[in-house]
């Protein structure tokens, strides 16, 4: 059977022995959450949606970050100003219209928090695009993590010396446990991994170490 809430649908015709309907996780800032499902979605594999005990709000969320306790029960918009925000967005009407097509998402921004400076309205193909290249990017082999573990602050400051000596505006933002850096441009945001040597902006991604991602910013 197939359930419903706001334009997405979720079941509880499965069995994971972790995300089973009724498993109880602690977060870290909203109290706990139970598991009503998994997401019928199959391009959002992984995401389970989730009731939170003392709000009552029911939010998709992928698995990761509930055993995590990384969800939040936090509402966008949640302020008539912020819904203001959102309607000027680029592909309002086609979310609007086409809602289980598009996406009111952040990770473009690569940011962890919600705002109208951070959400874009993209397509759910995109969005699931988006995540892989992001999980595959942060993917560190045993040799490479070996050789490289304790040198990780090391290779950031070397990044940013390069950045400052171009006089590039960037932050330093966490993705998962790795420390990234992010630069806006005219055509998004720009995500660099100095570990990895992956360079990232939406739903595409190119190999290239600090050097090369400064010439991808001044080609943009």
């Amino acid at each position: 059977m197939s359930y419903k809430y706001c334009s997405k649908h979720y079941h509880q015709n499965y069995i994971h022995h972790l995300f089973h309907v009724g498993a109880t996780f602690k977060t870290k800032s909203s109290g706990e959450c139970s598991v009503l499902g998994r997401s019928d979605d199959k391009q959002r594999r992984g995401y389970y949606v989730v009731e939170f005990k003392d709000s009552g709000v029911i939010k998709e969320a992928y698995g990761s970050h509930i055993k995590s306790g990384s969800v939040s029960d936090e509402v966008f918009p949640s302020t008539e100003n912020e819904r203001q925000a959102l309607l000027i967005k680029p592909k309002y009407a086609r979310w609007n219209e086409h809602p289980g097509e598009y996406e009111l998402d952040k990770d473009y921004s690569h940011r962890r928090i919600y705002s109208p400076e951070t959400v874009a309205f993209i397509t759910t193909e995109d969005n699931a695009k988006e995540a892989g290249l992001r999980s595959s990017a942060m993917k560190i082999t045993k040799d490479i993590y070996l050789s490289i573990n304790k040198k990780r602050e090391e290779i950031l400051l070397n990044a940013e010396d390069e950045l400052k000596e171009s006089n590039i505006i960037y932050k330093i933002v966490l993705n998962g446990n790795l420390k990234i850096i992010i630069t806006e441009t005219p055509y998004g945001t720009v995500a660099f991994y100095p570990l990895t040597h992956k360079i990232q902006r939406n739903s595409y991604m190119i190999d290239g170490d600090i050097l090369m991602y400064i010439r991808y910013l001044n080609w943009c």
